[in-house]
This record gives structure tokens, sequence and C-alpha cells, in this order.
């Protein structure tokens, strides 16, 4: 998942449900349908896999009560079986409303939160002295710096990278080298890039509206994250 620059029909961040929850869900599930023991045929190991994908989608969206999973759960067997919904229909809009406003209000309070915590990253950063900064507002700190050649607009560039959030934790990583278009990736490694001769390794600390902005970026990166990235630059051409 190297750091391309986000298209615009990129999707907003999306909360990974809990575990627990999807054991639960599966638990729930054997009640109306055989255990994995029991399944014999072929037909009945693709239906037992669609029902794991049809959970695993609804938490890959939501982290989800007990309550909620255990009407998630009736939701789907009365749908198999073939039964009307017992809520009406505008109980549905309702609730989907609802639900569509409470995950807007948390997706803006982690977007402030994200800012916010960035921000005060990056004071920290110039207050510490050890990176220095672009007119566009990224940080870096040259770490070992290469005799090669600079890339330009139109290069392609070999590179290897560590993706981290602020907190140290590590989200991505490219230890194989590989070629790509300068112009393909995130607007922060290209500003560094263009001043990095081959060879060079730099740490690059890149505020959101150099990296994933306000969209983020799946379930990995969240709306106005700040990000940290270890970039060595093994060739140019």
């Amino acid at each position: 998942h190297l750091p391309f620059s986000p298209p615009s029909s990129l999707r907003g961040a999306k909360r990974r449900g809990n575990p627990f929850c999807l054991f639960t869900l599966l638990l729930f599930l054997a009640s109306f349908t055989a255990t994995a023991q029991e399944t014999t045929t072929p037909e009945e190991i693709f239906a037992y896999q669609q029902g794991r994908v049809a959970a695993e989608r609804l938490l890959r969206k939501d982290t989800l009560t007990d309550a909620q999973i255990k009407k998630a759960v009736e939701g789907f067997a009365a749908q198999l079986e073939g039964k009307p919904p017992v809520y009406t229909e505008e109980d549905i809009r309702h609730a989907t409303e609802h639900h569509h406003e409470q995950r807007q209000n948390t997706r803006e309070m982690l977007a402030q939160k994200n800012q916010e915590e960035g921000e005060a990253y990056m004071r920290a950063l110039e207050e510490d002295g050890s990176y220095r900064f672009t007119d566009f507002g990224l940080a870096y700190r040259i770490d070992h710096q290469g005799q090669g050649a600079t890339p330009v607009k139109g290069s392609q560039v070999q590179i290897t990278y560590i993706g981290k959030r602020i907190d140290g934790s590590v989200f991505d990583q490219g230890k194989q080298p590989a070629w790509h278009p300068l112009l393909s990736l995130l607007p922060g490694w290209r500003s560094a890039l263009l001043n990095m001769p081959a060879g060079s390794r730099w740490t690059l600390v890149v505020p959101p509206h150099l990296a994933y902005g306000e969209r983020g970026a799946g379930d990995r990166i969240g709306p106005h994250e700040t990000l940290i990235y270890e970039l060595q630059l093994l060739g140019v051409r």
C-alpha cells in the first residue's frame, strides 16, 4: 500500500470492529446453521464462508454492541428465511439517518483530535530543532545524505520506506526496493524527493495537507492525520 496521491474517490476512514464482537456474532449464527464440524459438502462450506464475509464487512464499518449483534443476526436469519421486516420503512429510515449522523459526528471529533495532536507534534519538533521545515510545512531530518542523482518531476524513483503514526506505531512499510513515478506519490514525498540525492535516507513528518487530508485512507489512516515516514532513495531514472 504505497503512499500514492489519494484519488478524489478515496473513501473516508473506517473503524475496525472488535474481534470479540465478530466471535460473538459467529456464535449467534451457529444457532441458525450447522457448525463447521458438521459441514460436509462444498456448498455448505461456501455458505459458511459467505456468512463470515458478511460479518466481516459489517464489523469493518462499525464496532457493535452485543444488542446490535443480536439484531444483526435476527435480520440476517430473517432475510435467509424470506421473512418480512419487523420494522416499518419509517423506522428503518430514521435509524439509518441517525446512524449516519452519529458516524459523521464521530469522524469530525476524530479529525479535530488528529489535527490538534499533529499540530502539537509539529510545534515540539520546531522547539527541538532537530528537524528542518519547508515553506509548505513539511518537516524533515537528513539521516544520511547520498551522492547520487537528484530526481526531477518526470523521474522515476526507486525507494524503500516505513510509515508510522506520531505515536510510533507502524501502519505501512515497503522493505523491498521498487520503482515508481515521482508524480504518483504523496505531495509530501514529492517535496522531499526533489531535494534528495540518490543514496539518501530522510525522516519526514508529513502534515495532513501534504498526505491524505480530511479523507484519510480507508481503515489505516484517519482524517487530518500527521504521518511519519522513514524514506530511502536508492535510485533515479
